[in-house]
């Protein structure tokens, strides 16, 4: 069974939805730029609990409803592959309110990775910056974290589209998670007008 790289499919999606929006007007890519932000979120962290997921001590536990505080029934269960982790459903009868149950992700439950992970203490931060004019001074605009350099560039080229952004920087930054120590950021790409002043280092 082939493994399927979750961070990277998730990456190419948002590089799609950013080649998309590119090419649609800034009004009807708005929806297009908020689906590839959640791409690259998910790229950054492709395991994230859903609000309405819950976890509990033991496997086939009785969840009770949110709302109406009745117990709810199981509805359905998945049982847990190399890839994706064990899941289950349930649902209120009273209300229709369903709530996920997520086990534990094999990545988790690898000692192997848990330490490759611990080793891995450096990492590099890609980000894309927007500046709004306020007056004749830069008031700061949306940020959004990227999993790459080419997705960076790209969501600040799309920044600049929006009628209040009169510019945005896309950089990147190296830090050591252990050690603390954090490179000067280096300068991807910029777009638009930035504050003269601007200091990321």
């Amino acid at each position: 069974m082939a493994i399927v790289d979750q961070k990277e499919r998730y990456r190419r999606q948002a590089a799609l939805c950013y080649e998309l929006a590119s090419k649609m007007t800034a009004a009807k890519a708005a929806s297009m730029i908020r689906l590839g932000d959640t791409y690259c979120a998910l790229a950054l962290n492709p395991s994230p609990l859903s609000t309405n997921a819950f976890v509990l001590t033991k496997k086939h536990g009785d969840p009770h409803c949110k709302k109406c505080g009745r117990k709810m029934q199981l509805t359905h269960s998945l049982p847990r592959t190399r890839v994706l982790p064990a899941m289950q459903a349930f649902g209120c009868d009273h209300c229709g309110e369903t709530q996920i149950w997520k086990g534990a992700s094999p990545s988790v439950r690898s000692p192997q990775r848990q330490r490759n992970h611990a080793l891995a203490g450096a990492g590099t931060r890609y980000v894309a910056v927007s500046f709004r004019r306020a007056g004749k001074d830069f008031a700061p605009g949306p940020a959004i974290e990227c999993p790459d350099a080419a997705l960076a560039v790209q969501r600040a080229d799309l920044m600049v589209r929006e009628d209040e952004i009169a510019g945005a920087i896309a950089f990147s930054r190296r830090s050591d998670s252990t050690s603390g120590e954090v490179d000067d950021a280096v300068v991807l790409e910029v777009f638009g007008a930035i504050p003269e002043d601007l200091d990321i280092a």
